[in-house]
């Protein structure tokens, strides 16, 4: 896959940072967009910009280490189109001078959103069909059929909020900001048994009281009586994957053709799971509907080629982090109008 992209990054906190030759930027707190390219890799590019852990070479690798990604908007395209997206923004946003654009002559191709993510949505969706280096073939309403639907769990197929993750991180010692997983794989060797033994009794806890989400039994039903594959992909553990699909009533777990945890791949948002899940049900990435409720199913769905589709359950996700899916739904049942 080739084309450019866009990511946005929220940085939470005001913090100056030494960017290479650029020298110290002040990013004031809230929402960025990054415009960046790649003509061969577009997908390792961007898996690239979701490892926490890597040598900063980029202008947007100093950002990323001190921001988190909400969300990734890619553009398959013929040419390179990133100058032409990073002057449609600089018309609509302030840039930082010279982000990203050393090799060119835009002013930047890092600009500031502030606290609101919508407007830029908007430009996206009107980018999506204006650019000329678009592949018309792979423009929305121009893609491949949808053969498989790869679920989140918790909050997707299940009710929200089994799983209290502020309590998790309050007995861990977590940061609210950092994830659980990715806060286990950065300390001691010596302390990460402890930790996994935390999250494992809190998931075990939350699976013996979850409860299928409104419309899930019946949806999952139907898909599967219309020749859908169906997969799981959660960074939760097996167990608590089995433990879960036993309180689904006419559907269980010999009736998905993949189910990827976090002991078989990489955790959300980075897509290897996402690309092993359409292995396993013999179909490309581009034939597979990512479902999920947070930004990192989207991510993840993106960055593998897969279309995607955002549940908000009855508008509790906030919206400054909606990111930017192929569908948006309150509930499971109103995705079958996409189907």
């Amino acid at each position: 896959m080739k084309g450019s992209y866009i990511l946005v990054l929220r940085v939470p906190a005001s913090k100056e940072v030494e960017v290479g030759k650029l020298g110290k930027i002040l990013f004031e707190k809230g929402l960025y967009a990054y415009v960046g390219s790649a003509m061969s890799g577009l997908q390792a590019r961007i898996k690239r910009h979701l490892k926490r852990e890597k040598k900063s070479h980029w202008h947007v690798d100093y950002l990323v280490a001190c921001s988190d990604i909400i969300d990734v908007v890619v553009f398959e395209t013929k040419a390179k189109c990133e100058c032409e997206i990073a002057s449609k923004l600089s018309a609509r946003f302030p840039g930082i001078r010279k982000f990203g654009s050393s090799d060119c002559k835009c002013s930047s191709h890092l600009f500031y959103l502030g606290q609101e993510k919508h407007p830029l949505d908007k430009m996206v969706t009107k980018l999506w069909f204006e650019l000329p280096c678009q592949c018309l073939d792979e423009v929305p309403g121009k893609a491949q059929e949808i053969l498989g639907v790869l679920f989140d769990l918790d909050g997707t197929l299940t009710v929200p909020g089994a799983l209290d993750f502020a309590a998790i991180k309050k007995e861990m010692g977590c940061p609210p900001e950092i994830p659980i997983l990715e806060y286990i794989e950065s300390r001691p060797i010596s302390e990460q048994k402890r930790l996994h033994d935390i999250l494992e009794r809190h998931e075990a806890e939350a699976a013996e009281k979850s409860v299928p989400n409104e419309g899930a039994e019946v949806f999952l039903l139907t898909l599967k009586s219309r020749g859908y594959k169906l997969g799981i992909i959660t960074r939760n553990s097996a167990p608590s994957v089995e433990k879960v699909l036993s309180k689904f009533k006419g559907i269980g777990k010999k009736d998905f053709s993949a189910i990827i945890t976090r002991e078989s791949a990489l955790p959300k948002p980075h897509p290897q799971g996402v690309e092993m899940g359409a292995k396993k049900m013999g179909i490309s990435p581009r034939e597979l509907l990512v479902v999920g409720d947070y930004r990192f199913d989207i991510i993840a769905g993106k960055a593998a080629g897969a279309r995607t589709a955002l549940l908000r359950n009855n508008n509790l996700f906030k919206a400054e982090l909606q990111p930017l899916a192929d569908y948006k739904v309150n509930n499971l049942k109103e995705l079958l109008d996409y189907l």
